[in-house]
């Protein structure tokens, strides 16, 4: 049974993962408030950490992260998946501040614990956020690489919201590189996997990646009726900071 503490945790996780960010960062605050041992502390301080960093608070994700840096030091193997998770959100913090090669020595370091764990699950999101950093390289053969084994492992699981993320990616992917057509099949997959999974947030998501497909191809009523999808879905959420996103690409490609 969960303690009151670790069960805020789980909660908080789940609200991150459906686009509740500030109830996922009340969340994690609250817990780290409560909690009493170093594996509740460091497990709460990553939960901030993830909520900052959808958003778009980075600063507030590492002060949080440094807060518990005592406790990281002095973590037994028993607490090896919450190191692994500390250096991957780590990972995505730098990744989107395009601190690029901090990024990769975090994700690289996430890798190696999480290899030792030897779950295949946390080591494909891994393997992804590698090739999510290569790709901002625009290394495309690494980014392609670390993908492919990334999505190897999660068609092992067949765990559908982990095959919609490796769609998201070979999407992203082949719009980079032009092949405009091939990406748009990677990202209706990625749609039709998150409806069969129901997560309204990432559904959205998907269709913001298919407006963006949509506007590389200059196809802008195809764009337009991508983006209002995808704000109405996250406006039924109450997620604003991903409808202003969708602002900021609609004054980019419609003005």
């Amino acid at each position: 049974m969960l303690s009151p503490v670790m069960a805020l945790i789980y909660q908080s996780r789940i609200a991150e993962l459906t686009g509740y960010f500030d109830q996922a960062l009340k969340l994690g605050t609250k817990a780290f408030g409560l909690a009493k041992s170093s594996e509740e502390r460091l497990a709460a301080a990553i939960c901030q950490a993830y909520a900052y960093w959808r958003l778009f608070d980075f600063s507030s994700g590492h002060i949080i992260l440094d807060e518990v840096r005592p406790e990281l030091e002095e973590t037994t193997l028993e607490l090896n998946p919450w190191r692994g998770t500390y250096y991957n959100i780590r990972g995505l913090l730098y990744w989107k501040e395009d601190a690029l090669e901090e990024a990769l020595k975090n994700f690289e370091t996430a890798l190696v614990i999480r290899e030792d764990i030897g779950d295949n699950s946390p080591i494909a999101y891994t393997l992804n956020n590698l090739g999510n950093t290569y790709l901002k390289f625009k290394d495309f053969e690494k980014a392609e690489s670390y993908y492919s084994q990334s999505r190897d492992r999660r068609e092992l699981l067949q765990h559908k919201p982990a095959m919609a993320a490796s769609a998201n990616s070979f999407g992203r992917l082949y719009d980079a590189q032009g092949n405009y057509l091939a990406a748009r099949k990677q990202h209706e997959l990625c749609l039709s996997l998150w409806k069969e999974v129901g997560n309204t947030q990432f559904i959205a998501k998907a269709y913001r990646f298919l407006a963006i497909n949509a506007a590389n191809q200059g196809l802008m009523d195809d764009f337009s009726e991508y983006i209002h999808r995808s704000t109405t879905l996250f406006q039924e959420i109450g997620n604003s900071t991903d409808v202003q996103t969708n602002g900021s690409l609609s004054q980019k490609y419609m003005t």
